[in-house]
């Protein structure tokens, strides 16, 4: 059981506590990251979907995942990254970036918060948590925009995030 706080648009906690799965239920707004993994060599790391996810199954997309009861945004970062792809991430290597994003959706309502990590990571080393992520790629940004651009069913993102990713390329 997954347990995350209830907040409002503002992101102010409300005072519910609920399981991941009753949130959703009742599309009540929670809190989630969304991790950029960037390179020297100007790749952004995509992870493939399991299909034992809920949504977007087999399709690319960064690591994210729910913000615990209790827990610091941070330390999300870290837990997500260790429990997807076994990495250990330092405090200081974390950083926001861009603007908080409210998702309001019938069955998925989330306040996401979104950082960056600059690191090289030989993903052949990486050990995968398969019932979330299948594989790992490293994508050249332009190449990863260009799929935005043209609404590619193999990616997930929102047209929306592309500043993102200028904002990433200029790192």
């Amino acid at each position: 059981m997954e347990l995350v706080e209830i907040v409002d648009e503002k992101g102010l906690l409300t005072g519910k506590i609920l399981d991941v799965d009753k949130a959703h239920e009742k599309s009540l707004l929670h809190e989630a990251v969304v991790i950029f993994i960037v390179n020297d060599n100007g790749e952004v790391l995509l992870g493939k979907r399991s299909k034992d996810e809920q949504t977007d199954t087999n399709k690319w997309g960064l690591l994210a995942g729910h913000v615990r009861a209790h827990e610091d945004k941070v330390e999300t970062v870290k837990r997500e990254i260790k429990e997807e792809i076994n990495i250990d991430i330092q405090n200081e290597d974390i950083k926001r970036i861009g603007k908080t994003e409210l998702n309001i959706e019938e069955h998925n309502s989330h306040l996401i918060y979104f950082y960056y990590i600059k690191v090289n990571i030989d993903i052949s080393k990486c050990k995968l948590d398969k019932k979330e992520v299948t594989k790992l790629k490293w994508f050249k940004i332009d190449d990863v925009i260009d799929l935005i651009n043209q609404n590619s069913k193999d990616i997930i993102t929102h047209e929306n995030r592309l500043y993102l990713f200028s904002l990433i390329k200029k790192l």
